[in-house]
């Protein structure tokens, strides 16, 4: 079971790609403005997903 979970993307198998590594992966340049914008987007996508999974810990945890 877990390698279907590992394939679907369900359980991280490292920790997360850093945004600028995340944006040199999608092929901007570094330096212009679409790479400021891409590494801007990227950190708070990050941000938002530690939210999201500290409220979901939560909810699954039964606390307040």
């Amino acid at each position: 079971m877990a390698p279907a979970l590992l394939l679907s993307g369900c359980t991280p198998s490292g920790p997360p790609p850093t945004p600028t590594a995340l944006c040199a992966a999608f092929g901007y340049t570094q330096g212009t403005p679409a790479y400021a914008d891409c590494v801007q987007t990227q950190a708070e996508r990050a941000t938002d997903r530690t939210k999201q999974d500290a409220i979901m810990k939560r909810l699954f945890s039964g606390a307040p």
